[in-house]
């Protein structure tokens, strides 16, 4: 039997209204230097500026962030996977930013196309998809994180499909 381990948005019931409130924690990952990639300009800038913002204006935590050389696909499952798993409460809340490039797969499955959104680290080269990270992946890692609010916001261009099917 499959248990259903996804997180469902709703509208707050009263008693969650009056929940204990953890900690909040915001952590933004930019990539600008890429090794094999076109280098961006403003990934960097923008996630030092969502960090800044939630850390000066709304009393967050920044954390374990990743810019440039840094951000390798093994440092972002890493961040993911052990480094805020380690850190999270269950009251906590965490905003995860990233900025960078995104690429998107289209695979031809019989007479249907199967599009897959990815992230791509610092060091990744396109065409080599075992180096991308997988967007539909990260996202259910995130959601397995034991925080009781989480944001995740891509700024990556051409992974649109992240919500596009969700969307429609």
């Amino acid at each position: 039997m499959k248990s259903d381990l996804s997180r469902h948005l709703g509208v707050a019931e009263a008693a969650d209204e009056f929940a204990p409130v953890g900690r909040r924690f915001v952590t933004v990952i930019g990539i600008d230097q890429y090794v094999h990639l076109p280098k961006l300009r403003n990934a960097v800038s923008d996630a030092v500026g969502v960090r800044q913002l939630f850390v000066e204006k709304l009393g967050f935590t920044s954390t374990a962030d990743l810019f440039d050389a840094d951000a390798t696909k093994g440092a972002i499952v890493s961040l993911v996977e052990d480094k805020l798993r380690e850190l999270l409460d269950p009251d906590d809340a965490l905003l995860l930013f990233f900025a960078g490039h995104g690429h998107t797969r289209v695979d031809k499955i019989g007479s249907n196309e199967v599009e897959t959104g990815f992230l791509v680290p610092v060091e990744a080269q396109l065409g080599h998809w075992s180096e991308l990270v997988e967007v539909n992946g990260l996202l259910e890692a995130i959601g397995k994180l034991p925080a009781r609010h989480l944001l995740v916001i891509f700024d990556a261009c051409k992974s649109g499909i992240a919500l596009g099917k969700a969307m429609q």
